[in-house]
């Protein structure tokens, strides 16, 4: 949970082009003093019946090359 992050904290939000404009956790990133970085994903979409609390764009797995990961925040 970022509210609980010391200042400074390197924080990697996951997410793909659908959410971009998404400003929750960059601002209360801002706020905390916390080190905010986005990395976008490819994304798969899910199979399957969409639950009703769901959106479509919620559908979908997040696909990240791992060691490009690992040395993204290395």
């Amino acid at each position: 949970n970022l509210l609980w992050c010391r200042p400074k904290t390197k924080v990697y939000e996951l997410t793909h082009k659908a959410f971009i404009g998404k400003i929750v956790y960059p601002s209360l990133s801002h706020h905390l003093e916390l080190k905010h970085h986005v990395i976008l994903c490819d994304t798969e979409k899910i199979s399957g019946k969409k639950p009703r609390n769901k959106k479509q764009k919620d559908m979908v797995n997040l696909k990240i090359n791992v060691k490009d990961f690992i040395s993204y925040i290395d």
